[in-house]
């Protein structure tokens, strides 16, 4: 019974590691994560202004292939890139503020995965490799053979999971390119 109980905690403290390393390894984008931060040539409102005007609410639609979506207030700017046709969770978001530094006008902020994606990801994780946990301690410590189905269907589930992950991401690779250079054109020109 003691080595089973040290299966168990080896088996968490495994899982643990694992639900940590696929959250880093899953949420981030290449480049997102850290601030970042666009000086802007305008006041405040002006800034505010011009961004609001290259900026059409979530639930809008254009006839242009690709266009810029968010919220733009005093206190927060969140923006995305939609593009037609197409429709992904795994979409960065940039998130930041207008705020005065130095002197200057400067949008700070960051880009990454919408918090709800990163919060159903994190669970989804966390219920996978749980489930796989118990199923390695059950054939450990009861040497039922049934748990092998268990193991297998959450590997399955696993990488699927990571498989719509990358491919999320690849199909919005260029998005935090272009929402700089939108944002860039509007605050800075």
């Amino acid at each position: 019974m003691q080595i089973s109980l040290l299966i168990l905690i080896a088996a968490i403290s495994v899982s643990v590691i694992c639900v940590v390393f696929c959250v880093m390894l899953l949420c981030g984008f290449p480049g997102g994560n850290t601030g970042i931060c666009f000086q802007s040539k305008y006041s405040v409102p002006e800034s505010l202004s011009r961004l609001s005007s290259v900026c059409l609410p979530y639930n809008s639609d254009t006839l242009v292939s690709e266009w810029l979506v968010g919220s733009v207030k005093t206190s927060s700017v969140t923006l995305q890139r939609r593009t037609r046709g197409m429709k992904s969770s795994f979409n960065p978001v940039f998130t930041g503020r207008f705020k005065q530094q130095d002197g200057q006008v400067v949008l700070s902020g960051k880009f990454a995965m919408a918090p709800n994606v990163q919060v159903f990801l994190a669970l989804w994780i966390v219920g996978i490799i749980s489930i796989f946990a118990l199923c390695v301690f059950v054939l450990v410590s009861e040497h039922n053979q049934g748990a092998l189905e268990g193991i297998a269907i959450s590997g399955i589930m696993l990488t699927f999971g990571i498989w719509l992950v990358r491919t999320g991401k690849s199909s919005s690779a260029d998005d935090i390119a272009w929402l700089k250079n939108n944002i860039k054109n509007a605050v800075q020109t």
